[in-house]
């Protein structure tokens, strides 16, 4: 749901200029993240937008937040929850509590509920029953896992209760365009799309690292953390 104050996409827009995603980026990721506008740059950088296309999508104003909030008649501010698992590990709950003192700064008081993860899960994907939620997502490997699945009206991964014809038509177009230029314009769209409708607001990119002993060779990480990246892994003698 969205807040006793604000329907959901006035909140949405009232909270993402409230958040400073450079300062989340500089402390949760040690400089490492990068801005988020939905499809990661590690599936491909032809799928994402730049971090400067994000950053004009999702600008940081904490003046226009203030103003909004004034404007629609709650100048003292709100209470509202915030839920986040400690599931998807300290990051996401050192995350909650920075979104938590940004969100203060502009006089919405929100409050971070940890929540088990078989409980966070059921609220996400299921239920929607929550006013504000911080998740992480898995590394898909594919665009379609990052559209269709998780904002189409039949997606199987829904994680909005929010639903759009257009995004319907986008996210179907997509999965049919065989030329990759023309498949890359409509994840575009799609992304642009979801700036406008406020389903939600993505905020960072967080990197992955794999260490190894030096003996291990030929180990390359698979966006999908499956197995087959063992195939070719070999141990050189001691």
């Amino acid at each position: 749901s969205g807040s006793r104050a604000f329907s959901l996409d006035g909140f949405l827009v009232l909270g993402d200029c409230a958040i400073d995603r450079d300062a989340m980026i500089k402390t949760l990721t040690f400089g490492d993240g990068r801005r988020a506008a939905w499809l990661p740059i590690s599936i491909g950088a032809q799928w994402a937008l730049t971090s400067e296309e994000a950053a004009k999508l999702y600008p940081y104003d904490p003046e226009k937040a203030k103003q909004l909030l004034k404007e629609a008649g709650h100048g003292n501010g709100f209470d509202i929850s915030l839920i986040v698992s400690p599931g998807h590990g300290p990051v996401a709950v050192d995350g909650a509590v920075m979104i938590s003192e940004m969100l203060g700064k502009v006089g919405i008081r929100a409050k971070v509920k940890p929540t088990e993860y078989p409980t966070f899960i059921k609220t996400w994907f299921s239920t929607f029953d929550f006013e504000m939620l911080l998740a992480y997502f898995p590394p898909y490997s594919e665009p379609d896992e990052w559209t269709y699945e998780q904002y189409h009206s039949k997606g199987s991964r829904r994680v909005t209760g929010g639903t759009d014809p257009r995004l319907d038509q986008l996210c179907e177009a997509q999965r049919r365009e065989t030329d990759e230029a023309k498949r890359a314009k409509i994840l575009h769209d799609i992304q642009y799309l979801l700036a406008d409708l406020k389903f939600a607001v993505p905020l960072l990119e967080t990197p992955y690292y794999s260490y190894g002993q030096g003996y291990v060779k030929n180990f390359h990480y698979l966006r999908d953390q499956s197995d087959p990246w063992l195939r070719n892994v070999w141990l050189s003698k001691a």
